[in-house]
């Protein structure tokens, strides 16, 4: 029995070396994403050639990745969920601009703060200090991006604000670029948000026109 046992174990190094340490980093090589240990055992753990912008989670439980799919002549934006102790992949938001009946449905559709049917295509992942939301950028007015989030308590997209995600903060707070017009025309400007989707202040750095 005890043979058996370290048959198993060696078995399972071999076909899945980084878990057997804790997963140190993750990074993209020609459209797969790969993850390393802390003694540089390296595992590739997609194969299309099709993601890109992985994020290792805080926890080193988990990697989060974007990928581009082809599909029907349209791109399909994936964001995906790869546990590293299974090794599987679970597809959280899927968005298509061209196709709304290819993308997670949202609740908010055509509402005051987000007036389209459906997700654009995905361009920007963060993931939020605490590992439950995936902030994300998608495609949707000419001068901006708007700005959603996927919460992994719930399992639920929400529309965040409109503007670019320039970073995220290990307090949670955001750094998002937006627009506005005054009296010297269409500027763009960084600002701190909080997790409420609260404009704090004003960033580092004037008005850009």
């Amino acid at each position: 029995m005890k043979s058996k046992s370290i048959i198993l174990l060696l078995f399972c190094l071999l076909i899945w070396p980084a878990t057997a340490q804790k997963v140190s980093k993750t990074f993209l090589s020609k459209g797969n994403v790969y993850i390393q240990s802390a003694k540089k055992s390296i595992s590739q753990i997609t194969k299309l050639g099709l993601d890109n912008l992985p994020v290792l989670s805080n926890d080193k439980k988990f990697v989060i990745f974007l990928r581009q799919l082809p599909e029907k002549y349209v791109y399909v934006s994936q964001i995906i969920r790869f546990d590293i102790a299974t090794a599987t992949e679970t597809v959280l938001v899927r968005a298509c601009t061209e196709n709304p009946r290819m993308s997670t449905p949202i609740s908010y559709a055509y509402s005051y703060n987000y007036p389209f049917s459906s997700l654009g295509n995905i361009e920007k992942i963060f993931l939020s200090p605490n590992n439950q939301r995936i902030y994300f950028q998608a495609a949707a007015w000419t001068v901006s991006a708007a700005i959603h989030y996927y919460d992994m308590s719930t399992m639920k997209v929400h529309f965040f604000y409109s503007g670019n995600i320039s970073q995220i903060f290990s307090n949670g707070m955001l750094d998002i670029e937006i627009t506005g017009i005054d009296g010297n025309g269409r500027y763009w400007q960084h600002f701190l948000f909080d997790t409420n989707g609260k404009k704090i202040m004003p960033a580092l750095g004037e008005k850009a026109y």
